[in-house]
């Protein structure tokens, strides 16, 4: 039997070094030594007796309640709930880098280069104090403690003789001290690598006028790299300073090149846009976010029941309803599955603990949760796409560099919010310049290890090249010719999803029909497909108002009016003003309609004289008629004095006109028609359009003849198939939403 003690321990900087380092060996004959990542090898080697390591949101919760009762204001930071969600790395890290550095605030305050901001470090002294005493009363501790409270592995550490450690970078203090007592137990080597020079002629730098156009850029660099220099697209890494750009990246991946090691996250998700537009509608409303919550399709229920508990303290059994309300949202399973989780993990978090947090902030945790998930990404690629941090400890025969621009290389630290470079310096923690030549360091042992490097950086007017170029790329010369990556990046864009013919077996007749639908369907069937029969929808969360929406405004506001019996102008003014404060696009076009109704109220109160009274506003029907099922809302009956009566639908357009002899054949509105038979038990006088705009009442001439032509459509109807074609009328699809399904954009 093999003495473990025999045995050697190899660390390396990253899991991929890892991998690297046992394919290495797949050739030998020989048995696979004991390996572990640096991470890994740091919470191995330490444990903790007494106490409880804090997680993270908890630790966050604390903080939060820590600062309500201190000034935090000069430190730049807001108390808000939602803010400090996002603020709070900025205290954690600089207490975590003390910590790690063992300096403490009192030796900052003795520097006297930081008089000028002894207020700051008075605050930072008072929230560290009181929030140690509150994970020391909850028995927990978090990294700004762990190393007064860590003890040494020895059980785990005598598992070897030998460790060696494979290092690029730079050891805190504490993690010094850590190696240096493992060292008093067992051998410890700790192997830097040096940086190597990097050879000019293997690397070419381009600038770009337009950030996205570096993935066209990207592909060209992969297609040299695999057929002229024939490197393995699997020793291909394309590294993103700004690791979100992967998003913009995986949209253009048609080639199916890439596999992203940090992931895919779920923003895009149906569960993170719900929750997301939840805590919208009700943290900071804007009419836009009325259309998202139809859009997603969020169930009215759940929103309903969380605006009511917004500002309620939340037991468990209202969580776990509201939860499993949303996760209803989701039907991705890997999702779900990890929503579960979550929902497992929050439940122990907020119902162990005495926090009595309200609805509101719990559905921002939820949100700041959902957000860190991410999807192990599958699609297969070849060619590795990941950030600086992953490439320690690995060497690539190809290497892509993207975003090589000053804002993003040298990458900035939180950890600096708090502390200038003198001070930093005084009390011997790491400053921004050290934290630039680590960067410099990584990027030249990836430079120097390859047999081809390719360096984009944006070329714009706001936008300059990395210091890095000038200092550790000097003896390159920047390629200023102009490549045509539009056309590479768009080549193959070109959207193929419109269908010459689009026929399926299908009964119309047994369908429902509003008059909408069905002058839909006559104009052109294509979009009568898409929209009610695939149900494709808008999506449209521009706050700018769309066509329609003045006139919805200026239904709404009539309505109520009427119904109440409160028509004035005073009144039609405060209820107009209401929507012209929710959204400043509309404050013009509902200026005008203020003066245009005007006519319009003398006109009611007219027509009041006359012994017409209003009937009935915004009465639904549904009914049958010649087999075919009909519906509608009629806007508005009036009863006239001789108790008859006549329907009205209110239009707001300036060019409102009505069918004539000459123009009803080609009529595709039926609208009126549908409201008059669906009235058959009343004695109808007339039916028309009351056109707000020019304050007249325009009625339909041509009744008898389009209910004639109408039963002609809808006889049509009883179909057993249907050719969805496109409409011969071109100028119908210049404001279609499907035109570019239609190949007609």
């Amino acid at each position: 039997m093999l003495d473990k003690t025999t045995q050697k321990l190899f660390v390396f900087p990253t899991n991929r070094a890892i991998r690297e380092y046992i394919s290495s060996l797949e050739n030998k004959n020989i048995f696979l030594p004991k390996v572990i990542s640096i991470g890994d090898f740091f919470q191995k080697v330490i444990f903790l007796s007494e106490k409880r390591m804090i997680s993270p949101q908890l630790k966050i919760i604390y903080l939060q309640q820590v600062i309500q009762d201190i000034d935090v204001k000069k430190l730049g930071i807001n108390s808000s709930f939602s803010s400090f969600l996002k603020q709070s790395e900025y205290i954690i890290r600089f207490f975590n880098e003390l910590a790690v550095e063992f300096k403490t605030i009192q030796d900052l305050n003795d520097a006297d280069t930081y008089a000028h901001y002894q207020d700051h470090l008075d605050i930072l002294q008072a929230i560290q104090t009181k929030y140690h005493e509150i994970l020391l009363k909850n028995n927990y501790i978090d990294q700004s403690l762990l190393p007064a409270y860590y003890k040494i592995n020895e059980d785990y550490i005598k598992q070897f003789k030998e460790m060696q450690i494979v290092h690029e970078g730079v050891f805190s203090s504490f993690e010094l001290k850590i190696i240096d007592e493992i060292s008093s137990l067992v051998s410890v080597d700790v192997q830097y690598k040096k940086n190597n020079s990097i050879n000019s002629d293997i690397i070419h730098i381009v600038p770009i006028k337009q950030r996205i156009l570096q993935i066209g850029f990207i592909k060209q660099k992969i297609y040299e790299m695999i057929t002229v220099q024939k490197i393995d697209p699997s020793s291909i890494v394309i590294v993103l300073p700004d690791e979100s750009f992967h998003e913009m990246l995986a949209l253009f991946d048609e080639e199916n090149y890439f596999n992203f090691a940090m992931g895919n996250n779920i923003k895009q998700s149906k569960i993170y846009q719900t929750v997301e537009t939840i805590n919208k509608l009700l943290i900071n409303y804007e009419p836009k976010d009325e259309n998202k919550k139809e859009f997603f399709g969020i169930d009215n229920q759940l929103f309903q029941s969380t605006k009511n508990n917004w500002n309620s303290i939340v037991n468990e059994e209202m969580f776990l309803t509201i939860f499993d309300q949303l996760i209803m949202h989701e039907s991705n399973t890997q999702i779900v599955e990890k929503l579960n989780e979550l929902k497992t993990s929050l439940t122990i978090l907020f119902f162990t603990h005495e926090l009595n947090l309200k609805l509101k902030h719990i559905f921002r945790i939820i949100q700041n949760k959902i957000s860190e998930i991410t999807l192990d990404d599958t699609s297969g690629g070849k060619i590795t796409v990941l950030g600086i941090l992953e490439t320690r400890g690995v060497a690539y025969d190809g290497v892509i560099v993207i975003d090589f621009n000053d804002d993003k290389i040298p990458k900035r630290s939180v950890k600096d919010k708090f502390l200038s470079t003198k001070v930093k310096e005084f009390a011997k923690l790491p400053t921004s310049f050290h934290r630039e030549e680590l960067q410099k360091y990584y990027y030249t042992n990836l430079f120097s290890r390859a047999k081809k490097v390719a360096i984009s950086y944006v070329n714009d007017e706001i936008s300059i090249k990395s210091r890095f170029i000038n200092s550790i790329l000097s003896d390159v010369k920047e390629d200023y010719n102009i490549y045509d990556f539009e056309k590479i990046l768009y080549k193959s864009r070109k959207i193929n999803i419109f269908k010459q013919e689009i026929i399926k077996n299908i009964d119309l007749s047994k369908r429902t029909w509003s008059a909408t639908s069905l002058k839909t369907y006559l104009q052109c069937k294509r979009k009568y497909y898409f929209h009610y029969i695939k149900r494709l929808k808008e999506h449209s969360i521009s706050l700018k108002p769309q066509g329609y929406e003045v006139g919805n405004i200026i239904h709404k506001v009539l309505e109520q009016l009427v119904i109440n019996d409160s028509l004035t102008i005073s009144n039609i003014n405060t209820q107009l003003s209401i929507y012209q404060n929710n959204n400043p696009y509309l404050t013009m076009d509902l200026e005008v309609w203020k003066k245009k109704l005007v006519n319009f109220v003398y006109m009611e109160k007219a027509r009041k004289e006359d012994g017409s009274s209003v009937y009935a506003v915004e009465k639904s029907f549904n009914f049958v008629h010649n087999g075919i099922a009909l519906k509608g809302t009629i806007d508005r009956m009036d009863r006239l004095s001789d108790g008859t009566y006549c329907i009205l639908d209110y239009k707001t357009s300036n060019n409102l006109k009505v069918d004539t002899p000459k123009t009803y054949e080609k009529s595709y509105d039926f609208q009126l028609e549908f409201y008059f038979l669906s009235q058959e038990k009343k004695i109808i006088s007339s039916v028309g359009y009351y056109d707000l705009f020019n304050t007249t009442i325009k009625n339909e001439i041509m009744l008898e003849n389009k209910i004639k032509k109408l039963n002609t459509h809808l006889k049509a109807l009883k179909t057993k198939q249907v050719n969805f074609d496109l409409c011969e009328d071109k100028t119908i699809c210049l404001y279609c939403n499907y035109k570019l399904l239609c190949n007609r954009d």
